[in-house]
């Protein structure tokens, strides 16, 4: 299975940890993760330190419905 995680924050925190402790799970279950999340975020550097593929792209809650197609058009 392809999974998208998309995530605005850029700072380190519970659910940042969270989502990369079940990434890691899903992969590990030979599942497909990327991530699309702003760019010099914390969570970032932590995927790709697991080498999991990361797209940068500058969102917030505010605009994340704007950056469907980005998100449609990267995967």
């Amino acid at each position: 299975m392809n999974i998208l995680h998309t995530e605005t924050l850029k700072g380190w925190g519970g659910q940042q940890n969270k989502v990369l402790k079940e990434c890691i799970a899903l992969r590990e279950l030979n599942h497909q993760i990327i991530l699309i999340c702003n760019p010099n975020s914390k969570i970032g550097e932590q995927f790709r330190l697991e080498k999991f593929d990361v797209i940068e792209k500058e969102m917030n809650k505010g605009n994340i419905l704007k950056n469907v197609f980005f998100f449609f058009k990267n995967i």
